[in-house]
């Protein structure tokens, strides 16, 4: 395809969504750091540094929803042989103690599972944020371990109270615990947005939102969103080798921001 047709086609494409619709975060609790529900209370900090064998606490977090959620689920995959999960607590200032489950090993050994509901449906918060439980895990002596977060197989995990199921959106979350080194967060997902204006810029916020508060709200923009999510990472490996492309998209981008910003 031409290139200039091609970066005609990201019109729409690229104001469907700047990154997956919503994904799984999480905040590693170390010291000094509370956690919690309250926005102010978040770090989403990266750095955690085991000593040895020990525990540590993680948040798990629903990151981006646009939707009150009237059911969540997530489901964790590790070693089991270097990893123990001692505990998951629920939020349950949040969530109907009534309506929450955790299963440990239901696919064996190195699985466990959490489901989460409520009667009247949870609110994100200014973020877009929904927490769902305090994950306590137990590294054993010199672990290297990667925890993968994601939605339950073959169950629809993730309904708003608008009753769509959110599950194809998400993208799994992978991040690593390795004795005497800090944590890190991997994804196999590329985001174009974040590649051109850098993760946390204005631009790609300005995009989150007009993909939560506008497209969301619709099948066609929640389809536009897919559309999106397919081509991105094929997109951003052609921008890296080829400036004057990156700089046709950046162009087209930077127009569509001033539309969406008035």
């Amino acid at each position: 395809m031409n290139k200039l047709l091609l970066v005609s086609a990201l019109v729409l494409s690229v104001m469907a969504s700047p990154c997956p619709a919503i994904e799984f975060c999480k905040d590693v609790l170390e010291q000094g750091n509370p956690g919690g529900s309250s926005i102010s209370r978040k770090t989403w900090d990266e750095e955690w540094r085991i000593g040895g064998a020990g525990e540590v606490e993680v948040d798990i977090w629903i990151n981006d929803v646009p939707v009150n959620l009237i059911t969540a689920a997530i489901y964790l995959e590790f070693d089991a042989a270097q990893m123990n999960i001692l505990s998951a607590d629920i939020y349950d200032d949040l969530w109907d103690g009534a309506m929450t489950r955790s299963i440990a090993n239901p696919q064996g050994p190195g699985s466990y599972g959490v489901t989460v509901g409520s009667l009247s449906s949870v609110t994100p918060d200014r973020g877009g944020d929904i927490p769902i439980a305090r994950f306590r895990f137990d590294c054993v002596e010199n672990c290297n371990v990667q925890i993968t977060v994601k939605t339950v197989p073959d169950f629809d995990s993730v309904v708003g109270n608008d009753g769509i199921t959110y599950d194809p959106s998400i993208i799994p979350n992978v991040f690593s615990i390795e004795q005497g080194s800090t944590t890190t967060t991997t994804s196999d997902y590329i985001c174009l947005s974040e590649t051109i204006y850098g993760e946390d810029s204005e631009e790609v916020k300005l995009l989150r939102s007009f993909r939560r508060n506008v497209l969301a709200k619709t099948r066609e923009g929640r389809e536009l969103t897919d559309l999106y999510n397919q081509w991105s990472p094929a997109i951003v490996n052609v921008i890296e080798v080829d400036e004057d492309f990156k700089q046709e998209v950046k162009d087209i981008i930077d127009l569509m921001l001033t539309m969406i910003a008035y």
